[in-house]
């Protein structure tokens, strides 16, 4: 690990570009011969045994093969489920029940970040869709059922356990994909203090109370109503996010969350029925949110020292 951490990026760039490379030549000929299946499975065998010997190897060649069995492991946990939902036509229903058993038994196998979240998060999103597709109701119900979802990823943040990390990356990219595509479907209907939104302000208030205890502000706690009743659900979750990477000092999250803050925002923005001086006014007041969200938070950390 010594070794690959001291590596130039550029090197290991290359060596995962060569993984990859090689890894999609091979599925081209593999799913021009219908093998997908058992192809998949072969790939998933041979990317454990990539990465049992990339944590035995150092510097190029343990980079090259950590990239080579995350390649691997992703086209081949790929081509497993779509060759069996293909083969046995299972649908939404059967694909969301064999990518939970495979999320289920490669998380603990494959420590890759990026595998685990890969995975928790096609099963995550193929059970959203199955949710859709067998409640034949408006996307208001899965925006609901994203706000929960985005109670326990955030919850998975804050508790900060390394090995959990992947499980919270991918249930916010499953909470947030309702969101997404309520706000671009409903034209315009859920754009402002939706019940969603408010009952997301109520949990965020209800983590706020959590982590303070004793010196939690009423203050605090009416300004996150506020805007839970001015906004929307995606900017209220890029906001946590937010001042959730601000808190713990980790610039991942808090990119994260700025980019979904603005792009609903954005939405936000292109869908308000008034005058581009209240407009202005919103984006400053956005603004001016964040930059209380940084002091406060400064400030806290000024206290603990």
């Amino acid at each position: 690990m010594t070794n690959q951490a001291k590596m130039p990026w550029m090197v290991s760039a290359l060596l995962g570009f060569g993984a990859w490379l090689a890894c999609a030549l091979s599925l081209l000929f593999f799913l021009k011969q219908n093998l997908a299946p058992w192809v998949g499975l072969g790939f998933v065998l041979l990317a454990y045994g990539l990465d049992w010997g990339a944590a035995r190897c150092g510097g190029a060649w343990g980079a090259f093969w950590a990239q080579a069995s995350l390649a691997f492991s992703l086209c081949g946990k790929g081509l497993l489920l779509f060759g069996l939902g293909k083969e046995y036509h299972l649908g939404l229903g059967g694909g969301f029940a064999v990518a939970t058993v495979l999320a289920a038994l490669s998380y603990p196998l494959f420590r890759h970040p990026l595998d685990r979240t890969a995975v928790v998060w096609a099963a995550g999103c193929l059970g959203m869709g199955y949710l859709y597709e067998t409640l034949h109701g408006p996307w208001a119900y899965l925006e609901l059922l994203s706000v929960g979802v985005f109670a326990v990823a955030y919850a998975l943040f804050w508790m900060r356990r390394e090995w959990m990390q992947p499980v919270a990356w991918a249930l916010w990219g499953t909470c947030f994909i309702p969101v997404l595509v309520a706000l671009f479907n409903d034209g315009g209907t859920m754009g402002f203090g939706s019940l969603n939104s408010l009952l997301l302000g109520v949990v965020l208030c209800a983590f706020y109370v959590w982590r303070e205890r004793k010196q939690s502000s009423v203050w605090i706690a009416a300004l996150v109503l506020m805007v839970a009743y001015l906004s929307n659900t995606g900017t209220l979750m890029g906001g946590a996010l937010v001042c959730l990477g601000l808190a713990q000092k980790r610039r991942l999250p808090a990119v994260a969350g700025g980019s979904v803050f603005a792009l609903s925002l954005m939405w936000l923005y292109y869908h308000m029925q008034t005058t581009l001086l209240v407009k202005s006014f919103y984006l400053c007041g956005a603004g001016a949110l964040l930059l209380l969200a940084y002091a406060v938070l400064k400030k806290g950390e000024a206290h603990a020292q």
